[in-house]
């Protein structure tokens, strides 16, 4: 599972899933839009931070 985690405009800490054929490019577009982001893997209950 790849997820995406971003802190929104309320200061909220927001992890959106995504699917892996789009992970990066839905990363770039949010780290445009909120300045900061991660792109992490999920796997066997363990985060990976990617990026």
């Amino acid at each position: 599972m790849m997820i995406v985690r971003y802190c929104n405009n309320r200061g909220q800490i927001v992890d959106q899933i995504v699917l892996e054929s789009t992970a990066y490019e839905t990363f770039q577009e949010i780290k445009r839009q909120f300045g900061q982001a991660d792109l992490i893997l999920l796997k066997h209950g363990k985060e990976y931070c990617l990026i």
